[in-house]
C-alpha cells in the first residue's frame, strides 16, 4: 500500500437487499446468522432516538469481527467457508434483487497522496469468484487535519 496512506481497517460483506426481500428465508437458506437484517418497512429508532423505516430488505454478514483475524485474506476465507457450498441455494429464494460482495478500506490520507493500491492474491480473488457474486470495492478516504484545506478567507 502506498506510504502516504494508513489503512485504518479492512471489513467484507456480503449483501442481498430487496423489496421484497424475507431476511430469515436466506437464515434459514445459508443456516448462518446475518450480521445486520431488516425487512422493507421495519421500523427502529436511531441513537438519536429519530425513528427510522428500512426502505427496502436487507440481509447482510460481515467478516470483520467473525473471522479468525482482521487480516483480508482470513475474512475471505471466513466468507468463502460460511457460504460457499450454500450459496446456490438462494436460487429457490424470492425477493433478492441485488445480492453482491463489498470490500471495505477504511484509509486515512496524508500530504503527499495521489493514489492508493491495494493487493489481493490470485487465490485470494478466485475464492471471492467462486461464489458467483459481483464485488463492489469501497474506499473511502479520510482527511487528516494536515491534509484538510484552510478555510477560505474572503
Amino acid at each position: 500500500m502506498d506510504e502516504n496512506f494508513k489503512q485504518k481497517f479492512v471489513t467484507i460483506g456480503v449483501y442481498f437487499l430487496g423489496n421484497n426481500l424475507l431476511p430469515e428465508e436466506i437464515t434459514n437458506t445459508l443456516k448462518i446468522e446475518p450480521t445486520y437484517s431488516k425487512k422493507k418497512g421495519d421500523r427502529w429508532n436511531s441513537s438519536t432516538g429519530e425513528e427510522i423505516v428500512a426502505k427496502i430488505g436487507c440481509w447482510e454478514l460481515y467478516a470483520r469481527h467473525k473471522a479468525a483475524s482482521e487480516n483480508l485474506a482470513d475474512q475471505i476465507r471466513f466468507i468463502v467457508e460460511s457460504l460457499g457450498d450454500k450459496i446456490g441455494n438462494l436460487e429457490k429464494v424470492e425477493g433478492i434483487d441485488r445480492a453482491f460482495i463489498n470490500i471495505f478500506y477504511s484509509l486515512e490520507t496524508h500530504p503527499d497522496s495521489r493514489t492508493v493500491e491495494v493487493d489481493f492474491s490470485a487465490k485470494e480473488l478466485m475464492s471471492l469468484t467462486s461464489l458467483g457474486l459481483p464485488v463492489q470495492i469501497t474506499i473511502p478516504v479520510l482527511e487528516t487535519e494536515e491534509t484538510t484545506p484552510p478555510p477560505l478567507n474572503r
